[in-house]
């Protein structure tokens, strides 16, 4: 299930209140004058001159998506256009939109204009008392005259930002609605439309129950769960053949897809086993006797990739050391885990320097460590030593910030001079320190070292599923603030 695609799609989705208190732009420019609502302007040309005048409103546009219109309150003479459309910041050239780049406008002899080329959009000129409208949907430019769309549509390439921009040349009295009052258009039809399409689009994702299969299990793994991991495994009782997947029917199928589901069904036939068959042989004691048994997945845990062409003895070698190192990864992990959880940090001191000296000597992980031993001595009132430990370790350090919580228990850096405050008070259970005495800071250290091990020993230090489910709560409170199931609230069960 590919979720970043429809991330995007509804944090981009529609909305048009990017500029709903945005106002015009009041340039130093002769003869213009600005009404006091901001959005209401007369222009007066000057006729020996002939200068343009540009009109262009204070904020950028921010969204994927943005509609604007003008009413054309005054048209005195027809000598100059007037044109309508969206440019870069302070555009001051004096000639019509889109003959420069970085602009695109519709005049108003109903030409169209980008990349001083004239498109044909088969749009109606305007004149006095029509409304004019422009809008962008993903560099896709579309016009509207009297409320009516026109059929085709422009795509632009246009790196800077664009603002709603109107430049003329007659004397104009024009009025500009960025959407704080009601369109003549109803552009809403359009974000209906676009919302609808994105929730379908969603409903229409594959979740093979292989993928969720794998996802669940290396979060178990990660996070040091081995006896979940095996009951997982057991009450899943995924057999061989069974189809791991949700197939479409040959007839629905592309050629591209016909081609990789007939690539699967030869692995599956050379394999002759479930894909999770491998790892659970290696739960129960028991190594995979060659190459071909042994599943993506678990030479990722394993930490090594190999050839398929290599010859058994080597692999079995390799295999044999990828299993010693998985000892470590799924033993000492989880007792360190456990040590941290119960306070025990310098027992946990003791392992770490006896099987990863190296380790236990990067920044970071020592600071950490004694601080939460110094943390852990103030708690049983045992201060001698922990003033000791802090001379000793933490002296130097004073100013180095380690995870920590505050003391509503939020996540949070702290710097270890804070930290060493805890023998200033009599009862740390009353202080502004409190939370450092928590069983939520024991498990902010254990992530945090835990997460380090991880990377340290070639491992991802976030899990497929962890990853899964923070594009996953991004979706659903965009989708529940957007409106986007019709006001409908969306939750985890």
């Amino acid at each position: 299930m590919q979720v970043e695609p429809y991330i995007n799609s509804v944090v981009k989705s529609l909305d048009n209140s990017a500029l709903i208190n945005a106002k015009l732009k009041r340039r130093k420019q002769q003869n213009i004058y600005y009404d006091n609502d901001g959005l209401t302007v007369k222009y007066t040309p000057n006729q020996e001159t002939h200068e343009l005048a540009c009109l262009q409103t204070d904020q950028v546009i921010t969204s994927s998506f943005y509609y604007f219109e003008v009413k054309i309150l005054k048209k005195m003479n027809n000598k100059n256009v007037i044109s309508i459309g969206l440019a870069f910041d302070n555009y001051l050239v004096n000639m019509p939109l889109g003959v420069f780049s970085g602009s695109i406008g519709y005049q108003s002899d109903g030409k169209v204009i980008v990349q001083k080329k004239e498109i044909d959009l088969k749009m109606n000129p305007y004149k006095q008392d029509d409304v004019v409208g422009c809008g962008i949907y993903k560099s896709v430019v579309f016009f509207t005259h009297n409320g009516i769309r026109s059929l085709q549509t422009v795509k632009i390439d246009i790196k800077e930002p664009l603002y709603p921009t109107v430049v003329c040349g007659d004397l104009v009295v024009l009025q500009f609605n960025l959407g704080a009052s009601p369109m003549i258009y109803d552009y809403k039809k359009m974000q209906v439309k676009e919302q609808q399409d994105i929730i379908q689009q969603i409903d229409k994702q594959d979740v093979s129950p292989y993928s969720l299969h794998l996802i669940i299990q290396e979060y178990l793994w990660s996070q040091g769960y081995m006896n979940s991991l095996k009951q997982f495994e057991r009450e899943s009782s995924l057999e061989e053949n069974q189809s791991m997947r949700f197939e479409k029917q040959p007839e629905e199928m592309t050629y591209e897809e016909e081609q990789q589901l007939e690539g699967e069904l030869k692995r599956k036939q050379s394999l002759q086993m479930t894909p999770m068959s491998a790892l659970q042989r290696k739960l129960s004691g028991l190594q995979s006797p060659n190459l071909q048994q042994i599943s993506s997945i678990e030479r990722k845990v394993s930490g090594f990739q190999l050839d398929e062409q290599e010859n058994n003895n080597e692999f079995n070698q390799i295999a044999e050391q990828a299993f010693l190192k998985d000892q470590l990864v799924n033993q000492e992990r989880i007792k360190i885990q456990k040590l941290i959880r119960e306070g025990m940090i310098g027992d946990v001191i003791v392992i770490l320097n006896e099987m990863m000296p190296e380790f236990l000597k990067k920044e970071g992980i020592r600071q950490t460590l004694y601080a939460q031993q110094f943390i852990e001595l103030m708690k049983r009132d045992r201060v001698q030593e922990a003033i000791e430990l802090g001379q000793l370790h933490l002296s130097q350090h004073l100013h180095f910030q380690i995870e920590s919580v505050d003391e509503k228990l939020n996540p949070i850096e702290i710097k270890i001079e804070n930290i060493l405050g805890l023998i200033c008070y009599d009862d740390i259970g009353s202080s502004a320190l409190r939370g450092l005495t928590s069983q939520q800071q024991r498990e902010r250290v254990c992530e945090y070292i835990n997460r380090c091990l991880l990377i340290e020993l070639g491992y991802e230090d976030e899990s497929a599923l962890e990853i899964c489910l923070k594009q996953l709560s991004q979706v659903c409170d965009e989708i529940q603030t957007r409106g986007l199931l019709g006001g409908q609230s969306v939750q985890f069960l």
